[in-house]
């Protein structure tokens, strides 16, 4: 009996300090380009993320011209602010053919997919995509 209680009492103690992490999805209406950290002209199009994809907690992004792809996740995530004092989120990913990008969500919902040797905290070349 002692055995099974202790068991027991292990057992609960995993499944309490378990963290699942979940699947989401987050759909944008506009995106642009970004060029030195300005953005280009925003333009009309659907484009949707789904977070933590598959065993790594990846990114896949379907984009408006009806491709997707996926990202992979080689960083924890990290968080920040910009001068303004808007907070953010960032990490670092590789695509398929093992492009570097830092992947940056706003505290507003704007995110930001940019080429990693080009990042700044505001600035930097890549996509955004708007709410």
């Amino acid at each position: 009996m002692k055995q099974i209680s202790i068991l027991f009492l292990l057992l609960n103690s995993f499944l309490i300090n378990a963290q699942e992490i979940r699947q989401f999805t987050e759909n944008f209406t506009r995106f642009s380009t970004i060029k030195d950290g300005e953005l280009g002209i925003i333009q009309k199009g659907n484009v949707t993320i789904i977070f933590n994809y598959g065993e790594n907690n990846n990114i896949k992004i379907y984009f408006a011209n009806g491709n997707n792809k996926n990202y992979y996740r080689v960083s924890k995530v990290e968080k920040g602010n910009t001068k303004d004092r808007i907070e953010f989120q960032y990490m670092k990913l590789l695509d398929e053919k093992g492009e570097e990008y830092y992947f940056v969500k706003y505290e507003d919902g704007e995110v930001r997919l940019l080429y990693l040797d080009s990042f700044t905290y505001t600035g930097g070349y890549g996509i955004a995509l708007l709410p």
